[in-house]
């Protein structure tokens, strides 16, 4: 099994590929081998999480590395670690629910089963491969593979608007990735200056000690070490996204199909938070300590500016779009918060997102089919017709407003604690958050499930068959289980989330700066 990790990451390439190939007579047999090839990969992944050894003092597990590209010091670099573990179990989990919660997607026939299943396999491998990769270059393959896909999905079956979301999505994304090229390219050349030969290896690069001068302009931005934390956080700051690098963001998941919506929010957003935590932070501590404040603002600002656009939408979709930035920013809070706590709540949160956010998505997709329209004016008095759906959908608004008991409460009152030790004002702004998020989430049921009907074509609603109940049941027993039981889920990364607190921590990056006796990191 010394493989396990490169299966995990290529099969569902290899599938899609395959589903490419097959002959016409089997293009409405394409979801169905999608949906067994996801699933494999979900059983893969959930057994390497078993074997994960918690308390292995060895950074990686089922390390798989061996010489790509040697000149270039490119190495195919495949490891486990209590950052990825997480990520790469909601990646795989999330991947077959997606498939068949949308199942029966109206308008979709035989070639863009074929095609729509195919692409979103590629996609599957570009989250994975950039989860679980330990070099950068091979990082920055994987983060680019899920682009051009993506672009397709949306650019071929997205919505009317589509061609703009397509442009605004391809030129941010590819504009950040452009310059996290020329970071690596810049970050492997000083590591071979020094060593005399280069190395692209995530864990050789931390070692290496790049100048930061608060001095040196912009508060050290013009700095060396500056200018590569702008060029990597370029590419992850658009791809989460932080504002103000969101604006690509709410055409893109309203125009996408509700499957690529669902990976956008869920999947690709957790990319860029998780550069953040592995590349970003441990890489560059001086200048994340330094512009930690400023990210912070930002992140607060993001919370509070997600959630009023949220409230005053009158489409569900874009609603849930800008409800998606205000939970990612924080996520980023948390994590620029630089405190041990923060970075495990956000870690945490990146999961209660992930299965939110699908959630609601889903119920998207649902109400799309069942109503051909997302205008909020075109629904109310559901929840008589359709009790299941309303009751699906309750169980996703109680945990994307954070109740206590529910995934969503651990990951932000640990990150919003976290956030508070660092500085009070920023909090106190981020926390107005919390209850505007209740307003909009709260909201959107209202104007769908309650209230008088629309007109009488709510007479006609069908409730959730049994793949769309089997796929809710799923996502709210992790809603539940991760509320009633968060150390099972935040144990494994206990040890690798306190290594990269540390790095960026003042009294080890900054060691003129003295800590408070006895204090101790911890979540």
């Amino acid at each position: 099994m010394s493989q396990i990790l490169s299966w995990i990451v290529l099969l569902p390439a290899l599938t899609g590929f395959l589903i490419l190939l097959l002959p016409k007579s089997w293009e409405t047999k394409s979801r169905q081998i999608a949906v067994f090839a996801s699933l494999i990969v979900a059983v893969l992944a959930i057994w390497v999480s078993q074997e994960f050894d918690i308390k292995s003092l060895e950074p990686y597990q089922f390390h798989v590395k061996f010489d790509w590209v040697p000149m270039l010091g490119i190495h195919y670099d495949l490891a486990l670690d209590g950052m990825n573990l997480p990520l790469v179990v909601m990646t795989s989990l999330l991947t077959p629910l997606a498939f068949i919660g949308t199942w029966n997607q109206t308008g979709v026939t035989g070639t863009m089963q074929r095609r729509i299943a195919a692409l979103v396999l590629i996609m599957e491998t570009g989250a994975l491969g950039t989860f679980l990769a330990q070099d950068l270059f091979l990082f920055y393959i994987f983060w680019e593979t899920i682009l051009l896909p993506c672009y397709l999905l949306i650019g071929i079956y997205g919505g009317a608007e589509r061609g703009k979301a397509t442009l605004q999505f391809f030129l941010y994304t590819f504009a950040g990735s452009i310059m996290m090229l020329v970071g690596i390219a810049w970050l492997v050349h000083s590591q071979a200056q020094i060593t005399g030969h280069p190395d692209a290896s995530i864990q050789t690069l931390m070692n290496l000690k790049l100048p930061f001068d608060a001095t040196a302009g912009l508060g050290g931005l013009l700095s060396t070490q500056g200018l590569l934390f702008a060029a990597f956080g370029a590419a992850f700051f658009i791809k989460a996204p932080l504002f103000p690098f969101h604006a690509w963001l709410a055409t893109t998941y309203r125009q996408a199909p509700t499957l690529v919506s669902i990976y956008l929010a869920a999947i690709l957003s957790k990319m860029g938070a998780y550069g953040i935590l592995k590349i970003l932070i441990p890489l560059f501590p001086e200048a994340t300590h330094a512009f930690g404040p400023v990210l912070m603002s930002l992140a607060a600002f993001g919370i509070v500016y997600g959630a009023l656009l949220a409230i005053v939408q009158s489409d569900f979709k874009t609603a849930v779009a800008y409800s998606s930035l205000s939970h990612v920013s924080y996520i980023l809070l948390g994590l620029f918060s630089m405190k041990a706590e923060g970075m495990g709540g956000s870690l945490l949160q990146m999961v209660n997102h992930g299965i939110s956010i699908t959630g609601l998505f889903l119920v998207a997709g649902f109400l799309d089919k069942r109503r051909g329209s997302l205008a909020l004016k075109d629904f109310g008095g559901w929840a008589i017709q359709t009790p299941v759906l309303a009751t699906a959908f309750m169980v996703i608004v109680l945990s994307t407003v954070a109740l206590p008991g529910s995934g969503g409460f651990v990951g932000e009152f640990a990150i919003l604690i976290a956030a508070f030790r660092v500085n009070g004002y920023i909090t106190a702004v981020a926390a107005t958050g919390m209850v505007l998020g209740a307003v909009y989430m709260l909201n959107l049921y209202q104007k769908t499930m309650f209230g008088p009907f629309a007109d009488d074509y709510v007479d006609k609603v069908n409730d959730l068959d049994f793949r769309e109940i089997a796929t809710m049941v799923v996502l709210g027993l992790f809603i539940v289980g991760i509320g009633m039981a968060p150390q099972t889920f935040m144990a494994p990364s206990r040890a690798a989330v306190e290594e990269s607190a540390k790095r960026v921590s003042p009294e080890d990056a900054l060691p003129t700066r003295q800590s408070l006796p006895g204090q101790v990191s911890n979540f």
